[in-house]
């Protein structure tokens, strides 16, 4: 009966590694060590330039496709707007354009982009929202003036505070938007109008 040949454990086999690596480091002459230190950190440090180069290009181009995205969104949803649309269309037109613009694909963004964008679009949300108390027409102004002065005891039917709310909205809308084109460009991507 043949006898099996042992099966070496786990430290018998590093033990016979570490020998065969010392003798190929003793193979290596003391003028060919350093150059393979130097090539070896050289290629690291490549390798780690590349990585990172490479994720900042591929960063900086998503975020030209969102900025150019929520630009082609803005012109199909708001830019078609008119002087004659009423508060309740240019909300439904800035909630469309929110709705779609949610759907654009942040994921190869940096996570501070994603961030900013997605804060700028809820102020363009609130903004719908500060619209929507607003008439659509006279008679509706007219009526819910009268109310505003007897429920509300304003003197001049809310005006003030519908102004106030645009003007904060608006203010909110353009500091997002101003964020946002700072994180574009601390990734690479110049600001746009």
């Amino acid at each position: 009966m043949e006898k099996e040949p042992a099966t070496p454990t786990l430290q018998e086999a590093f033990s016979g590694l570490s020998l065969w690596f010392q003798s190929q480091l003793r193979k290596l002459s003391t003028t060919a060590w350093p150059l393979y230190v130097v090539g070896g950190v050289a290629f690291v440090a490549l390798a780690c330039w590349f990585l990172v180069g490479s994720t900042s290009r591929r960063q900086a181009s998503a975020i030209r496709h969102v900025i150019a995205e929520d630009k082609s969104l803005s012109q199909q949803y708001i830019g078609v707007l008119t002087a004659e649309s009423t508060p309740s269309q240019i909300a439904e037109a800035i909630r469309a354009y929110c709705v779609r613009a949610n759907q654009v694909d942040l994921a190869e963004c940096p996570p501070k982009f994603q961030v900013s964008y997605k804060d700028h679009l809820r102020a363009w949300g609130e903004a719908a929202s500060a619209i929507d108390e607003l008439p659509d027409g006279i008679f509706s102004g007219l009526w819910q003036g009268f109310l505003n002065s007897i429920t509300r005891g304003e003197v001049d039917g809310g005006m003030s505070r519908y102004e106030n709310s645009l003007s904060q909205a608006s203010q909110r809308i353009a500091a997002t938007w101003k964020d946002v084109q700072y994180v574009a460009a601390e990734h690479g991507v110049p600001p746009t109008e």
